[in-house]
């Protein structure tokens, strides 16, 4: 039952991330895999004791801010994302 629960999440990531795909600016050569990456910084997050802070999430916004960047929203839009999955682990284990 576990299993099937974390296939069906990491399906939703996917398919979420291939939302924000299908709204790109322009295109770029592996910009799909990006956004997957971009998603998974933006869940990262440093543990102090016992106290969880989004690094992930502000590493990726200095990245993406660099001048010259090609589908920025797409990536902010990706970073947010991961954010929301950094929040869901915190909520999650609360409501279990």
């Amino acid at each position: 039952m576990l299993m099937m629960v974390w296939l069906l999440s990491l399906a939703l990531c996917v398919f979420v991330v291939y939302l924000i795909y299908r709204k790109r600016q322009e295109d770029e050569n592996g910009l799909f895999l990006k956004l997957l990456v971009y998603s998974f910084i933006g869940a990262f997050s440093l543990g102090l004791n016992d106290i969880k802070l989004p690094l992930g999430f502000f590493i990726g916004l200095f990245i993406v801010a660099r001048p010259n960047k090609r589908n920025r929203k797409s990536k902010q839009y990706a970073l947010l994302f991961g954010l929301l999955l950094y929040l869901w682990s915190l909520a999650a284990p609360a409501a279990g």
